[in-house]
């Protein structure tokens, strides 16, 4: 995968699907989180299609999420992305780590602040409004994937 995770797809569902500052407690944000970071390895040459499978390039890519997903896999790709080894709360972790949230304690639990506003209304924007220009392949896997 490239260097810029932050503006990889699985970082940025996360950041739209921030609730007031939590994490999204739902039946949908975890499937997404992972098929995001499916699309993601996809995107970058990391998945290929066989005749009658699915594979992954499990070599390490340098990034949390996606290397936990290879690593700790689940036997089908459906059984991954049902209940795969991966959520939001480990891409909140590497926003964290990479300094475009913090966190805040509170008496209900964390809170985040989101430090890549400007992207994540840029991709608010780009949901609600109809297209003139075509999509990149990037843009339609959130649009198809993200919360709204």
């Amino acid at each position: 995968m490239d260097d810029d995770r932050d503006g990889s797809l699985s970082m940025r569902l996360a950041a739209l699907a921030l609730d007031g500052g939590r994490l999204t407690d739902d039946l949908v944000t975890a499937p997404a989180v992972r098929g995001t970071l499916l699309a993601d390895l996809a995107l970058h040459g990391r998945v290929r299609e066989t005749e009658d499978a699915v594979e992954f390039d499990d070599a390490p890519t340098g990034f949390a999420p996606a290397d936990r997903l290879l690593t700790e896999g689940a036997p089908s790709l459906t059984e991954l992305l049902r209940r795969g080894p991966v959520d939001q709360e480990d891409l909140a972790a590497e926003h964290l780590r990479r300094g475009s949230w913090t966190a805040r304690r509170r008496l209900l639990g964390r809170r985040y602040v989101d430090f890549r506003t400007d992207r994540t209304q840029a991709d608010e924007r780009a949901l609600d409004v109809p297209r003139i220009e075509p999509w990149t392949p990037e843009d339609a896997t959130l649009a198809a994937v993200a919360p709204g």
